[in-house]
């Protein structure tokens, strides 16, 4: 192969791994974000439920999304399992008492040592020369017979192993991710966790456990159900999967966990870092439990209504069943995602349409065009309803790219990479730009 063309192809397959690299990064950030959120905020923080969806109250919603030091290593799912002392107990009782089985295995065994025959062994006892069972047994020194063993090759104990790896394979990408927060209590607490794991993977190294696939299909034993560590095992393992599975799915509907992580950063700023901004009402957000295609909110999910000044902003989605009053239907053929409705007290209406849009980090967007096709429909709707229509496009952008901001007629664009733990603040400061640029433009 010519050099240049091999350099080529080590180019491709080095932008591959960091597109990769970046989208898993990006990923693994917002569903980690989902994951504390659904399990950390306490019952006094989030009561009632509407449709399987648990309400949080926005202020609440606000501190969990911005409100985190910048000195601190990223919160993780492996951070919660570091710290579950009974996770930890069930892991160490089980590498010191496992269950097994035992098995018979046909070997040979030296004559006269008590022997336990099967059909199999007798057929092979047939075959040696004497005329009958005792001189056939005392023809050869050995013969073959039954031997019990005990088998560490149980279904729980597959599982068991599976959930070893998998915590440890966590632990070292979580470490290796946050290596600039060696002091972090979050990255203590994992790097004991990792110590604690290789012991017990030292203490179990004989179970010889064959490789099996894993599957939320699988069926418990009796052992899984019932015992009181291998069912602690047993949870992590479902829990596991379902992380895994999450992840996948979440890779297959980028856009639309964009678009939910867009509406939570927007209805938190809102909710608490935009000057002369208050909230009207208790209004909260209803999360899930688990994604579905991508989505972790209820339908009803936005914030406000705001006082703004001596105006009144409210959040319309655009896919919002009530009647076309603020020529929503026709934002939706532009694929607008929601509208941000400034009522104020001397003119019309003021509308913000938003787009939250995510492309594959490996693709190259003509942003140019895109802005000025916007502004151009955003400009004949505003004449249409008689509104004054502006737009945002937030946008996702790769590992290691600088924010954008930029201005184009009345269209907003900025891009956020995929380092959030390290940039949150300058991200929720565009943001604020970005809206005080549109509700002070009157």
């Amino acid at each position: 192969m010519p050099y240049e063309m091999q350099n080529t192809v080590s180019n491709q397959s080095n932008a591959l791994t960091d597109y990769a690299s970046s989208t898993k990064q990006w990923i693994d950030w917002q569903l980690n974000q989902y994951f504390s959120l659904t399990t950390q905020i306490s019952p006094s923080e989030s009561q009632s439920k509407y449709r399987g969806g648990q309400r949080h109250w926005w202020k609440s919603l606000a501190d969990h999304w911005l409100n985190k030091p910048t000195t601190e290593a990223t919160d993780d799912i492996i951070v919660q399992f570091a710290r579950d002392e009974v996770l930890c107990q069930s892991l160490r009782a089980i590498a010191k008492n496992p269950t097994t089985q035992l098995i018979s295995v046909r070997k040979k065994i030296r004559t006269g040592t008590p022997l336990e025959m099967d059909a199999i062994c007798l057929q092979d006892l047939e075959q040696k020369p004497g005329s009958s069972l005792l001189e056939k047994a005392m023809a050869v020194p050995r013969i073959l017979s039954l031997h019990r063993t005990q088998n560490y090759a149980t279904l729980e104990n597959r599982i068991f192993i599976y959930v070893l790896v998998s915590l440890g394979e966590r632990a070292k990408r979580y470490l290796n991710d946050n290596h600039q927060f060696e002091h972090s209590r979050r990255v203590q607490d994992v790097k004991k966790f990792l110590v604690y794991l290789k012991e017990i993977g030292k203490q179990t190294s004989h179970f010889n456990c064959l490789a099996f696939q894993p599957s939320l299909s699988i069926l418990p034993n009796n052992c899984l159900l019932y015992d009181r560590y291998y069912s602690i095992v047993w949870i992590t393992f479902r829990r596991l999967l379902l992380i895994e599975r999450t992840t996948q799915d979440a890779l297959q509907h980028q856009h639309t966990l964009w678009k939910e992580t867009g509406r939570q950063l927007l209805g938190a700023l809102l909710s608490s870092r935009l000057p002369k901004c208050r909230a009207l009402a208790g209004s909260c957000a209803y999360i899930k439990r688990d994604m579905q295609e991508g989505r972790w909110t209820e339908n009803c999910s936005f914030p406000g209504p705001f006082q703004w000044h001596k105006n009144q902003l409210s959040f319309v989605d655009i896919w919002d069943p009530e009647p076309d009053s603020y020529g929503s239907k026709i934002l939706d053929y532009l694929g607008a995602d929601q509208l941000l409705i400034a009522s104020l007290a001397s003119t019309s209406n003021k509308q913000f349409a938003i787009w939250y849009y995510h492309q594959p980090f490996e693709e190259r967007l003509d942003i140019d065009c895109v802005m000025d096709n916007y502004g151009e429909n955003l400009e004949a709707i505003s004449n249409a309803i008689d509104s004054t229509v502006g737009g945002l496009i937030i946008g996702s952008a790769p590992l290691g790219n600088a924010m954008t901001f930029r201005k184009q007629r009345n269209i907003i664009y900025l891009t956020f990479p995929a380092d959030f733990s390290l940039q949150q603040e300058s991200i929720i400061c565009a943001m604020q730009q970005a809206l005080e640029f549109f509700l002070e433009d009157q």
